[in-house]
């Protein structure tokens, strides 16, 4: 599939899985958004994605803090002027269901 053009936020797309994702959309020409809250790893996942020849940019997310979910959607718009896809691959959570999980 080619991806080209396509502006792909990839959360915790730092390590693991969400890395090879960030990577794999990019290496089809995506646009990738590294949202991860280790700095370092976003970092060094931009730094390789645009060694190989791709486009990315890292923000760093907190996906548990509501202000940096917003930041991130802003930093995307401002620099992409969208969004296509959004793979949700951090994760948080305390327990329970989501009916119970509130915004905060």
């Amino acid at each position: 599939m080619n991806f080209k053009d396509k502006v792909v936020i990839v959360t915790g797309g730092g390590q693991g899985i969400g890395r090879c994702i960030a990577q794999t959309f990019a290496s089809k020409g995506a646009k990738v958004v590294i949202a991860e809250i280790d700095d370092e790893a976003g970092l060094e996942n931009e730094e390789y994605i645009r060694k190989n020849g791709g486009e990315a940019l890292f923000v760093h997310t907190d996906v548990a803090l509501e202000e940096d979910v917003k930041n991130m959607v802003n930093k995307t718009i401002e620099t992409y002027g969208k969004i296509d896809i959004l793979i949700n691959n951090a994760g948080i959570g305390s327990g329970g269901t989501i009916y119970t999980i509130l915004s905060q």
